[in-house]
């Protein structure tokens, strides 16, 4: 049987920091996993309230565009009843048989030939193209109804441009802005009309 070592004192104190120098090392180790764990968790954190604000921002924009969306339909709609209701007050006044209106017709004979214009030409005419179609613009006899029709339009237009009317007379003066609506009407609905049969869709 061998003898049995003794460590000596300095083997002895060697040992202790050796096991003091495991210790420390184990405990820096220990606390540089634990330093990156916590970091890796504040930075989920962050990113997840980062995520959390990004959703909320994306909800509150999408909430602003149709709170915007709604406002602008309300805006449209009542835009479109405005000119709806204004059209039909000016189709009334149009055709109205008071005196204050048959004497604005007969004191300004322009506004009278404006109303025959619109009556016995221009829509029925206008009429006439919408029910035809693309059809109406293919012979050399609709090219010549749509040039003399738009012509038409312009002439009248330019004698209510032209037309003095007082700012008392308040009848007159509703009428031919009555019947320059009526004009602007009828050449939209021309130039929809050709607009589509050029781009092919038709009415």
């Amino acid at each position: 049987m061998p003898p049995k070592k003794v460590q000596t004192e300095a083997q002895k104190k060697n040992a202790k920091k050796k096991e003091a120098a495991k210790r420390l090392a184990a405990q820096v180790k220990a606390e540089a996993e634990q330093k990156l764990r916590d970091e890796a968790e504040a930075a989920g954190e962050r990113a997840r309230e980062q995520a959390l604000e990004e959703k909320q921002r994306r909800e509150r924009e999408a909430e602003q565009a149709e709170k915007e969306a709604m406002e602008r339909a309300k805006k449209a709609a009542a835009n479109k009843r405005k000119k709806e209701a204004k059209k039909e007050k000016a189709a009334a006044l149009l055709e109205a048989d008071s005196d204050e209106v048959l004497m604005a017709f007969m004191k300004y004979p322009p506004l009278e030939a404006a109303r025959e214009a619109l009556r016995k030409e221009i829509k029925p005419t206008v009429d006439a193209f919408h029910e035809q179609g693309a059809a109406a613009f293919t012979s050399k006899e609709g090219t010549f109804k749509d040039a003399m029709l738009e012509e038409k339009i312009t002439q009248v237009l330019c004698s209510m441009d032209v037309l003095s009317i007082g700012p008392e007379e308040k009848e007159a003066r509703q009428l031919r802005k009555a019947l320059i609506a009526d004009l602007q009407a009828n050449a939209g609905r021309m130039a929809a009309l050709r607009e589509n049969v050029l781009s092919g869709t038709g009415v």
